[in-house]
């Protein structure tokens, strides 16, 4: 997935899911602090990181100003999508090592890890 054994990488791992959460949903500041079970001081230095580093950015809520929200910019977008690329490819490549009947499990046991339900 980019990140390279031996070498400290840019993103931490909640960093990393702050980033793709708030590429798929808006998400509050207040969000992030729950979802983590982190206090929202350090919320905000994760934050605060990935706005230094140009993934993220805060926007104050259109009907109540005192939500904050967070979002990805250009580059946290791009960052997404490069890693997707490369998380889909790795799948593919492992998956191909696998029957069929494997396949179809490791499906079954992901959705269910998960709880992704096919409508």
């Amino acid at each position: 997935m980019g990140l390279q054994k031996g070498k400290k990488n840019e993103l931490s791992m909640i960093s990393i899911s702050i980033l793709y959460t708030s590429h798929i949903r808006k998400i509050r500041m207040r969000d992030i602090s729950e979802i983590y079970d982190i206090s929202k001081s350090t919320a905000s230095g994760y934050v605060d990181n990935l706005e230094k580093k140009g993934y993220v950015q805060r926007k104050k809520g259109e009907h109540d100003k005192r939500n904050i929200y967070v979002e990805p910019t250009e580059k946290g977008k791009r960052w997404i999508k490069e890693h997707e690329k490369k998380l889909s490819d790795y799948i593919e490549e492992h998956m191909s090592n696998l029957t069929s009947k494997e396949q179809e499990k490791f499906i079954e046991l992901l959705s269910k890890f998960t709880n992704f339900k096919e409508s």
